[in-house]
């Protein structure tokens, strides 16, 4: 609830974290335990020292959201968080940051899919993107007979899929995977940690298919472990470096009826 971007708590009806509800929260949460409920206390440390650990972090966001930061102290906290790669506590303040002009500012790590959802795509700069190396979607899923099929086929996935629940696969290809694409890890005894979809398993072999789409051939003696991943072969971010233009422009290309 604390958190801009991906998985933002409302999902529906707020892109920005609710104080008032926070509060709320916070005084239940602290009232199960027979304390009254209030909000931390003011952080008087520096903004590196806070934004190393979550739970600072999270109290100094959310301090920020407030109001209750004097006007240098704002300044040196998002000059700090500023300099944060993409990630967790990043993510508590994305929205606070100077945003650049909004036609080229890039997805990063904090999506917004609504505005992404908002806009009307070009299947025809899609189809470009799709197939560029930037992107390199035609590596793991094929259209027509173009591409690879390590992933699901795109070919007819706009008959298949609605917009938005199509874009939220994109954004997050773990949150809903088809058992057919499910990867799986094979723990060796010498070590190793290797996951791919499992192409075969017999008394001799065990045979995993990579996101580069070559197999990987393992004796079924040297596996010690094989267990079904919660990850999907797709990473995610996949459109961070993108604008949200370029976002509905691919996803207009993926529904399109004539790829």
């Amino acid at each position: 609830m604390a958190k801009f971007g991906r998985d933002h708590m409302p999902h529906v009806g707020a892109e920005c974290p609710d104080e008032a509800g926070l509060q709320l929260i916070e005084a239940w949460i602290t009232g199960l335990g027979g304390a009254p409920g209030k909000v931390g206390p003011a952080l008087a440390r520096l903004p590196d020292e806070l934004l190393a650990d979550p739970k600072t972090a999270t109290r100094a966001a959310r301090q920020l959201g407030r109001g209750a930061l004097k006007p240098a102290e704002q300044e040196a906290m998002l000059a700090a968080v500023a300099k944060l790669p993409a990630g967790t506590i990043r993510d508590l303040f994305e929205g606070y940051l100077p945003q650049p002009d909004p036609a080229a500012r890039k997805l990063g790590s904090s999506p917004r899919p609504r505005t992404i959802l908002a806009l009307k795509g070009d299947a025809g700069r899609g189809e470009e993107l799709f197939w560029s190396p930037a992107l390199n979607c035609g590596s793991c899923h094929k259209i027509g007979a173009r591409g690879t099929a390590v992933g699901p086929d795109l070919s007819a996935i706009g008959k298949l899929r609605g917009r938005a629940d199509l874009l939220e696969s994109i954004l997050e290809p773990s949150r809903r995977i088809e058992p057919k694409y499910a990867a799986y890890i094979a723990q060796t005894a010498d070590g190793r940690s290797l996951t791919g979809l499992l192409v075969r398993r017999d008394e001799r072999v065990v045979v995993l298919r990579d996101a580069q789409n070559q197999e990987v051939v393992l004796a079924a003696k040297d596996v010690e472990a094989l267990q079904p991943s919660r990850l999907s072969l797709m990473p995610a971010g996949q459109l961070a470096g993108l604008t949200a233009q370029q976002a509905a422009d691919l996803l207009e290309y993926l529904l399109s009826p004539m790829k």
